[in-house]
């Protein structure tokens, strides 16, 4: 047998698998998101019990020196759907899942003042992966948001 003929079909099988499969649906359908709503100031050296993890980390790096937590919310996720929450009277947050797979999720975040947009930011999660966003003035401290997300 000639080896172009072996060849041939070893050829077409690639490019089939490699260009021409339909892409299989990831597992991943469902973010679940822990969302932490913390204060943080410079004039209080007390921290939350449930924030020391966080402080240890990374409070080398941040300005403050007092945290609590305000608020704890947890949230489940598909691609397109979003959430609001309070952060004071007159400040909203806002989380749409943009994008998700077994890799990766891609989330939307907002803060609304009075109901108009004052930050706007794009995250890039991994599976347990977390950020934490300093955000606006809040009662004579600064608002932190802690975004963890878990793929289901």
């Amino acid at each position: 047998m000639k080896p172009s003929l072996i060849l041939a079909p070893l050829i077409i099988l690639y490019i089939w698998l490699v260009f021409i499969k339909p892409a299989e649906a990831g597992t991943t359908s469902i973010l679940h998101v822990n969302i932490e709503i913390i204060k943080a100031c410079r004039d209080s050296a007390v921290v939350d019990p449930q924030l020391k993890g966080l402080i240890r980390e990374l409070g080398p790096i941040l300005n403050f020196s007092g945290f609590s937590l305000l608020k704890k919310n947890k949230i489940s996720l598909k691609v397109n759907d979003k959430t609001r929450l309070i952060l004071s009277p007159d400040r909203q947050v806002e989380v749409k899942l943009l994008e998700l797979d077994d890799y990766k999720a891609r989330l939307s975040v907002r803060i609304l003042e009075k109901k108009k947009e004052t930050f706007k930011t794009v995250l890039l999660l991994i599976d347990n992966g977390s950020a934490l966003i300093g955000g606006p003035p809040h009662e004579g401290g600064t608002l932190l948001l802690r975004i963890k997300v878990k793929f289901e």
